[in-house]
């Protein structure tokens, strides 16, 4: 388990600095916490205008004595970070004062308590990170556009940032667009920044967009994954290979409404070690794959996501070139491609000296001849729920010691979930070579939904509440978000990742 970092919520009402005044906390991301806060400070005796900077403005009075600007109540999004090597570069970027059409600049920064705390001006803007996945080709491409303009202007600027991570952007319901915002600095160079080291941002650009990718869209998740292996060094380079791309036309996004996903840090890990994917094979076959990491920090995210993209890739590798291949044999690619994700992962650990490992659940979906099946590979306690004719069933089965008492009869499946020893797995994926995988065949009928998810949900949430909460909506974007919302509302112990299926 990563432990947490965090510090201490604040309550609404707090206030902060000279002019803040807590509402409430927002979101909790790795490495940092957002807030909402406003202006109002009825203890201050004076007021500062935000439109000419005076201080000096009786509270009693509505307007600025200096400007005239009308002394309003506005709202700010604060975030807080505590890992105090990061102070001194964002400090510095702050202090550039730098303005782009793509990004919200911070308005202000202070430090309490051992907490940097930057600011911008919040007008409901909402965090990509509460965005379902798929999203339009046509806007992954605009943004992927902007962002390149961005980060070429950071390096002609002298600013190298460490990532870019979905945290770092906010979504704009009125502009149905994202801006990105309070940036991770790696350098601040006195001139621009080296042209050797102007394509260092990019895989972690690429990541993000690809997380927001349908599977539909195969060439554009060609064109992102040749981009996190390097194919572009620079911006440039990269804004360019986007426009070349986008002058081609775009085709509207396929699957849009019949698929969704989303991953959650929590509320109480500082650190999100669950992964997931999906990748097309051919035109009947989709890939839709969850993994739970264990092993804390540079253990537990490495092994899922080394998990997600073996398989992804072993069972492209697989299917690439063969004739149609019977259910059967379908099974058997499916279990040689997590048998591969396994031992991938134990023979890495092994070279590192690294305790690690992953749960995974992994479906795979084909449609053949009119007829839709789903083979459920899983090891662990990631699950995965059949929903038919409004109820759900669950079709995996943990490998838990919890799960194994409840079979021998000797816990009931209510007393399981509070065991103490809950969390005690008997089989996971790359602590041993060569595991035994469960896997389960489907046939699919019309309105099936397949939930594939983490332990972060259905830990969190009861089954009757999971099936409740998927048969308000049909709308899967909304039912992923009721989902995540209701693994928080249970108490947001651990990761939640989430994926919906619709046939």
């Amino acid at each position: 388990m990563a432990k947490s970092s965090r510090p201490n919520r604040l309550p609404p009402g707090q206030t902060l600095s000279t002019h803040y005044k807590i509402d409430g906390l927002v979101r909790l991301a790795e490495g940092r916490m957002f807030y909402i806060a406003s202006n109002d400070r009825p203890d201050n005796a004076h007021k500062y205008c935000w439109d000419c900077g005076f201080t000096d403005t009786p509270q009693s009075e509505s307007h600025c004595i200096k400007c005239g600007a009308q002394m309003r109540i506005r709202k700010f999004l604060l975030s807080s970070r505590w890992k105090h090597e990061a102070f001194q570069g964002f400090e510095q970027f702050f202090n550039k004062e730098l303005h782009h059409g793509s990004m919200l600049s911070p308005l202000d920064m202070f430090y309490e308590e051992g907490v940097m705390w930057s600011l911008v001006e919040w007008t409901g803007q909402d965090f990509m990170l509460n965005k379902c996945a798929p999203l339009q080709a046509a806007q992954i491409l605009n943004l992927a556009q902007r962002i390149a303009g961005l980060l070429a202007y950071f390096h002609y600027n002298g600013i190298a940032l460490e990532e870019v991570h979905a945290r770092n952007f906010l979504y704009d319901a009125q502009q149905d667009d994202f801006v990105f915002f309070d940036p991770d600095i790696r350098v601040i160079y006195d001139q621009p920044v080296p042209e050797a080291e102007r394509g260092l941002e990019l895989p972690t650009l690429a990541q993000v967009l690809l997380d927001l990718t349908s599977v539909s869209d195969h060439q554009l998740r060609t064109l992102l994954l040749n981009t996190m292996e390097g194919s572009y060094a620079s911006p440039y380079e990269f804004g360019r290979a986007i426009e070349k791309f986008m002058s081609k036309g775009i085709q509207p996004t396929k699957m849009l409404d019949n698929i969704a996903a989303i991953s959650d840090v929590g509320l109480v890990r500082n650190l999100n070690e669950d992964n997931w994917g999906w990748t097309n094979l051919n035109e009947e076959l989709n890939l839709f794959v969850v993994a739970d990491g264990m092993g804390g920090h540079d253990c537990g995210e490495i092994a899922s996501q080394m998990a997600v993209d073996v398989i992804c890739e072993e069972a492209y590798s697989r299917i690439n070139g063969t004739q149609e291949l019977s259910l059967g044999a379908l099974e058997k690619l499916l279990e040689n491609s997590f048998q591969q994700a396994n031992n991938s992962i134990k023979t890495y650990s092994e070279k590192v000296g690294s305790d690690m490992g992953t749960t995974m659940v992994a479906g795979l979906f084909l449609e053949r001849h009119g007829q839709k099946f789903a083979m459920i590979a899983n090891v662990g306690d990631s699950r995965a729920y059949l929903f038919r004719n409004n109820v759900l069933h669950q079709i995996s089965k943990d490998h838990s010691l919890v799960a194994k008492m409840v079979e021998s009869k000797q816990l009931t499946k209510e007393e399981a979930r509070v065991h103490p020893h809950s969390n005690i797995l008997l089989r996971t994926v790359g602590t041993e070579k060569n595991v035994n995988i469960d896997i389960f065949r489907i046939a699919l009928e019309r309105s099936d939904l397949v939930l594939l998810c983490s332990d972060g949900l259905w830990g969190e949430v009861e089954d009757t509440d999971l099936q409740d909460v998927i048969a308000q909506s049909s709308d899967l974007h909304k039912a992923c978000r009721g989902l995540l919302r209701s693994s928080h509302l249970g108490g947001g112990k651990d990761n939640c990742t989430i994926m919906l299926i619709r046939v």
